[in-house]
């Protein structure tokens, strides 16, 4: 294996952060709300006076966007300025890829991918977009200052065909580049303007208030104003459902979703790309697959999940369902006492007390999980870190015998989680591999799904890798994914979105 290669795609390293912040604002809601409520917040009518406005949308966020960037890494600048720009091309609400910008696109050989723009789209200073345009806004997506510069890595030369083409040559292989140039917005040379539905026109003390650019190349939104509140306390969303100060309010804690009883809105709930699983050091207790297998089969994670009040879906593997490489034949794997207690038992394991790593917050999930184990003779040592104690253990490799975990994947491929945790520790592959687990075979596949450009055969290599790491060596135990819940109001009509996104332009009235 060529140890010069770098990995394609790890958004949770340089793009997207750390994936413990993604991680604590879903799976906080879910166990421990009120430490979500340590900031202060006061809730302040919306700067549209005092009169309804048919014609205006309120939607209610949960994080603040410090920037609006458009080359930030951040998801509450994301979550805001999908409204504003876009990309070559986009994700839809199901986690497809689809034209954008581009009204076309593909790959002339294994390093060369072409992209024809749309006609006639309009920035929204008025100026017409052209292919200057969208070489200046890949050219400064990769300087060294922009957040998503690790995005186009393997980009080597970006070159202007005509009028309307682009033609983008990268230094090896990347099947993924249409997938992340969505997450690169198109601006202006002249005046960083974006061509979205939705153009900017204040933004002050955490509401960002949005109006419909009435030459925008799409389909017409229904609302003609937007505006975006920050809402981050739970007092504060309360308050904006019993007043209706909203008609959507995000991301809403799962003991106001269990006991929901605000008139004028529905419960919407979709679960969420994040998927929580237990990892097993392979350096300690757990270095023979039969011991992995036992504690595997010690855990009810059905009583685990119901720790979530409710809001969340069972997980038979490291990545949702609906993202590539998710492999539909992998099930759950049952709860099975007897066989699991032998093994203990004739590995003299019964009494040795094992080292567990939780996140903060998780008290009563690590009590639940104890005591599963303990009913097959392993007792646990456990201990409770935060994100970045927990972060720089995982990193350094030196984690405990069994440490909770979790990862998103926005872009919809599995090909992130399995090159920064499952890959061996080499170069930048393995960035997240706090198992120590090592295995050519593996590592083989994931190389494989890089290189290729097939779609099918890029699946195969995908699901045999899932496969492999989740039945036959048992890297870890996947426990669920987090719904995300919505309150939205009866008198508009909306679907969420598989990302967790509200775009003001997919709701109606």
């Amino acid at each position: 294996m060529d140890n010069q290669k770098h990995i394609q795609l790890n958004p949770k390293i340089v793009a997207f952060g750390l994936y413990f912040f993604a991680l604590f604002l879903i799976v906080g809601k879910l166990f421990f709300e009120t430490q979500f409520d340590a900031g202060t917040y006061t809730l302040k009518k919306f700067l549209l006076g005092t009169e309804e406005n048919i014609e205006t949308l309120r939607i209610g966020l949960p994080d603040q966007a410090t920037t609006l960037n458009p080359f930030a890494n951040d998801s509450a600048v994301r979550a805001r300025l999908l409204n504003v720009y876009e990309g070559l091309t986009r994700i839809d609400r199901d986690l497809k890829l689809e034209p954008g910008l581009a009204i076309s696109y593909g790959a002339l050989d294994d390093v060369t991918w072409e992209f024809r723009l749309r006609p006639e789209i309009y920035f929204h200073d008025g100026g017409r977009v052209t292919v200057d345009d969208v070489i200046f806004s890949l050219d400064s997506a990769r300087k060294s200052s922009s957040g998503v510069k690790d995005l186009l890595g393997t980009v080597d030369v970006i070159q202007k065909g005509g009028s309307d083409t682009l033609y983008i040559k990268t230094s090896e292989p990347d099947p993924l580049l249409p997938s992340k140039l969505a997450f690169i917005f198109i601006v202006s040379q002249n005046a960083n303007a974006g061509t979205g539905p939705y153009e900017i026109k204040k933004n002050e003390n955490g509401i960002l208030e949005l109006q419909r650019f009435e030459k925008y190349w799409g389909e017409r939104p229904a609302y003609k104003n937007v505006v975006l509140k920050t809402i981050y306390k739970k007092d504060g969303k309360i308050a904006a459902l019993k007043n209706n100060d909203v008609d959507i309010l995000a991301q809403l804690p799962a003991d106001l979703g269990s006991g929901f009883s605000f008139k004028d809105f529905k419960l919407q709930k979709q679960p969420s790309l994040e998927v929580n699983f237990l990892m097993f050091n392979f350096n300690g207790i757990f270095a023979e697959q039969k011991l992995r297998r036992a504690a595997k089969s010690a855990l009810d994670t059905g009583e685990l999940m119901r720790l979530a009040q409710g809001f969340a879906v069972p997980a038979t593997q490291f990545v949702a369902n609906g993202i590539f490489g998710y492999d539909p034949e992998i099930e759950e794997t049952a709860r099975d006492l007897q066989p699991a207690k032998e093994i203990v038992a004739n590995e003299k394991l019964t009494g040795i007390k094992l080292k567990l790593d939780l996140p903060r917050g998780l008290e009563s999930f690590g009590k639940a999980l104890e005591k599963q184990l303990e009913a097959v003779g392993l007792d646990s040592d456990t201990k409770f870190l935060n994100p970045s104690a927990l972060a720089k253990k995982i990193e350094s490799g030196n984690s405990a015998d069994i440490y909770f975990f979790g990862w998103s994947t926005e872009l919809g491929d599995a090909f992130d989680f399995l090159t920064s945790v499952a890959h061996s520790r080499e170069g930048e592959f393995g960035a997240f591999n706090g198992s120590n687990y090592s295995n050519p075979k593996t590592d083989e596949l994931i190389e494989s799904a890089q290189k290729t450009m097939k779609s099918s055969e890029r699946l195969n290599y995908l699901r045999s890798a899932m496969k492999r790491i989740t039945e036959e060596d048992i890297i870890g135990i996947p426990l669920f994914s987090p719904e995300i819940l919505y309150a939205v109001s009866k008198d508009v009509e909306w679907k969420p979105r598989v990302d967790g996104y509200v775009l003001a332009q997919d709701v109606k009235m």
